[in-house]
């Protein structure tokens, strides 16, 4: 029988970005050996990965998807975890050698209480893992061989910056989470996307520089 466990440590966080009208969010929790990628995508453009939480269990590379259930405003994100899913998740914690106990109520209660309740507090998840999950993960990100940032792009009136372009600032630039949020919800409220290339002659921009773009256009 799956077991069944609320991951409420989300509400605050959860809520705190739909407030803010941010649809990526992304965080490393790590326990003992064990690197735990969370990632939830809100955006309309995610039809398939929408009301989804993916766990990427990093040190074994391996992704897990769950979906979640419950009022999520409210603070539910229930999920069932099958055997499968536990046995991953103790290789994830090398302990494959041990005698085969593992309370996983305890295990859960421990990464619940160490899910992030405020942006200032999320630990992003590594470049470098950001290929490997966008190669499991459909659809993830837009033209994805494109991840160096080259500068902005205003758009027509009827057109809106997508979600699956902006996203790669979390994997790609180097910074912290609220300035990338920060700089998202910019992004949209100026309706300008950004410019990625795969040209490795082009030097990548920096967040500083795009906001600094960003102002020289208002100017």
């Amino acid at each position: 029988m799956d077991a069944k466990y609320n991951l409420t440590g989300l509400k605050n966080i959860y809520n705190e970005y739909l407030k803010r009208k941010i649809q990526t969010l992304v965080f490393e929790i790590k326990n003992g050996k064990g690197l735990f990628n969370f990632l939830m995508f809100f955006s309309d453009e995610d039809t398939e990965s929408k009301d989804k939480l993916y766990l990427f269990l990093r040190r074994i590379n391996t992704l897990i998807d769950f979906k979640l259930y419950g009022s999520h405003k409210n603070g539910d994100f229930w999920i069932f975890i099958k055997d499968w899913h536990k046995k991953l998740m103790i290789e994830e914690l090398d302990l494959t050698k041990n005698d085969g106990s593992f309370d996983f109520d305890n295990f859960f209660t421990e990464l619940n209480n160490t899910i992030p309740n405020e942006i200032s507090k999320i630990n992003l998840i590594k470049k470098e893992v950001w290929t490997q999950i966008n190669k499991k993960i459909p659809n993830l990100l837009d033209e994805p061989d494109k991840t160096i940032l080259i500068g902005i792009m205003e758009l027509p009136s009827n057109k809106r910056p997508q979600e699956k372009t902006l996203r790669k600032l979390y994997g790609f630039v180097n910074g912290e989470a609220e300035t990338k949020n920060n700089l998202i919800c910019t992004l949209y409220s100026k309706n300008t996307t950004l410019l990625w290339t795969n040209d490795e002659n082009k030097k990548m921009k920096s967040i500083i520089d795009i906001f600094s773009q960003l102002n020289k256009n208002t100017g």
